[in-house]
């Protein structure tokens, strides 16, 4: 074999694993896509919407027990696109670009303690309405 079919056929194999790893990363995201719309129809009341971002919206899951602080964001009609994670903004889950991500980052730093108490209520049960004003209050 030559040198240029070898090279090709490392190029071929490279192309062939970033097409593996992106359908797993498409059948990942369709799985957890399909199990928030499933948890969404069960209890729509437990996804609040927690602040209207000019590129996204921020959203936290209710659900007990529900593992680190964190919160979805939603892109356009893309919901849950990523989990970004509350005490130091590191993405958890999900995709967002660059833009997306430092302005998540620069909310959450500026929002932390709001956030962890709002998350500490909805994983105790309790009613969050007044922590989102108060939220959407320091944007406003």
């Amino acid at each position: 074999m030559t040198k240029e079919q070898q090279f090709g056929a490392l190029a071929k194999e490279r192309r062939f694993k970033w097409l593996v790893l992106i359908l797993r990363q498409q059948l990942a995201y369709a799985e957890v896509e399909e199990r928030y719309k499933e948890l969404k129809k069960r209890d729509p009341r437990r996804f609040k919407l927690i602040q209207t971002l000019p590129s996204l919206d921020v959203r936290m899951d209710g659900t007990k027990n529900h593992g680190r602080p964190h919160v979805h964001c939603d892109i356009g009609k893309e919901k849950h696109a990523a989990s970004v994670a509350i005490d130091n903004g590191e993405m958890i889950a999900g995709t967002l670009n660059g833009k997306q991500m430092r302005e998540v980052r620069r909310w959450i730093n500026s929002h932390r303690q709001v956030l962890m108490d709002l998350w500490e209520e909805m994983q105790a049960g309790r009613s969050v309405e007044a922590l989102i004003c108060q939220l959407q209050e320091e944007i406003g």
